[in-house]
């Protein structure tokens, strides 16, 4: 009951596209999903009683409650074995590294492409045509809309927005304002994104978009290409393959990004031109006005930036480089912070883990029994709570715990 009477109360906090989003499947299911802090659908579904009540109030998806009876903890599994092996396009910066080497004692080896092993040319390089830093929201966007007005008729381009807000703004801009001006056809931009304007999914249509992002429209004397809006859905795992001679011969796709995230992402990003051998391009169109540059600690970064550009001696290339290595540094170190917050939390869950197992070893079952099971119901009652209750303990209070209500002995 208590339970229910929290979730109640603390869903009139939530606040639509900020806390939650109404989103419709392929189907035509409807359903209530959490969002990350930057307002996006997470990878991985985040769920609270919170959002039981508002799937329930909204979609009338009947809430059920969610219980812990296990814990599974992924430095305790892997550190099981004697080794696991990986391909990987990238294992990110500085800091995802560290953390790795620590918490599973992993080694990372770097494989060389196959096209670097090859004789004759090597494998085309991803251009920086330039990172700038405009003074507003709508200055960036303006700038991102010029640039596509000046490109699709060269080659194919790909916009990589913030989120679900920006596309929409973008969109406009390139349908009914900057865009249009340059010439762009409003039915020639489109949008990949996993769910529409309407929150409804896009999944059937994917492949599609995917490949008319990169094919060449019209005839000899309006010769164009689409461009395509997207966010970090489509920043990483789609292929985009430009097999049109006209727009390698320009320089391959163009990718314009409105902002710059982890060193992970970001070469998936930057992993959407130069495919399969062929050229592609890139911009960076960032705001003063937002994140990373908006927030108290780096205050100062603005002007670091802007003072890059003519400190570095050498060519333009170099400083461009220099305002990027410095923004990814920027990001691997706050992705350092929240692994670092994250240390304790895996701490407890391996204790967690390693009495969830001791348990079921005393106390065996089929996966497909019932739980709680009637024999040993005081018992699991008593490893839910702990299991429940206690994530945020310290493994010692978990050890503790363990002895005292269940008599498990944990390392």
């Amino acid at each position: 009951m208590y339970s229910c009477q929290v979730a109640w109360f603390t869903h009139h906090k939530r606040v639509e596209n900020q806390h939650y989003r109404v989103i419709e499947s392929d189907t035509g299911r409807r359903q209530v999903l959490m969002l990350d802090d930057s307002g996006n659908v997470p990878k991985v579904r985040l769920t609270a009683p919170w959002l039981q009540w508002i799937d329930y109030k909204l979609c009338g998806n009947e809430p059920f409650k969610e219980t812990r009876h296990a814990c599974v903890c992924t430095p305790y599994i892997f550190n099981k074995y004697t080794g696991i092996f990986g391909l990987t396009g990238s294992v990110g910066g500085k800091a995802e590294l560290q953390y790795l080497a620590k918490t599973y004692k992993a080694l990372k080896f770097d494989v060389p492409r196959f096209l670097d092993t090859c004789h004759g040319d090597a494998r085309k390089a991803v251009v920086n045509h330039g990172v700038e830093l405009l003074p507003s929201a709508a200055a960036q966007i303006q700038r991102v809309c010029e640039l596509a007005g000046q490109y699709y008729r060269k080659v194919p381009v790909l916009i990589i927005t913030t989120g679900a807000a920006q596309i929409k703004q973008v969109l406009a801009e390139l349908r009914e304002g900057v865009g249009a001006k340059a010439g762009i056809p409003a039915d020639e931009v489109q949008r990949l994104s996993q769910f529409d304007e309407k929150n409804r999914s896009l999944r059937k249509d994917w492949q599609r978009i995917i490949e008319d992002a990169t094919r060449r429209l019209g005839g000899a004397s309006d010769s164009r290409c689409r461009v395509t809006v997207t966010d970090k859905f489509g920043g990483r795992g789609h292929d985009f393959q430009v097999v049109d001679k006209e727009s390698n011969a320009n320089g391959g796709m163009l990718v314009i990004a409105t902002s710059i995230p982890d060193e992970r992402e970001w070469i998936q990003w930057k992993g959407r031109t130069a495919r399969q051998d062929r050229p592609g391009q890139y911009f960076v169109i960032l705001d003063e006005k937002s994140e990373p540059f908006s927030l108290p600690k780096h205050k100062k970064l603005a002007s670091k930036f802007q003072a890059l550009a003519s400190a570095v001696s050498g060519s333009k290339f170099q400083a461009q480089m220099a305002m990027e290595e410095l923004l990814l540094s920027v990001s691997d170190e706050g992705i350092g912070e929240k692994l670092k917050n994250f240390e304790g939390e895996q701490a407890t869950g391996e204790k967690l883990n390693e009495l969830t197992e001791l348990y079921y070893k005393r106390h065996p079952r089929d996966f497909d029994d019932p739980w709680p099971r009637e024999e040993c119901l005081e018992t699991d009652s008593k490893l839910r709570r702990i299991l429940s209750d206690y994530t945020e303990a310290k493994p010692k209070e978990v050890a503790a715990l363990a002895k005292a209500e269940l008599d498990v002995e944990l390392e």
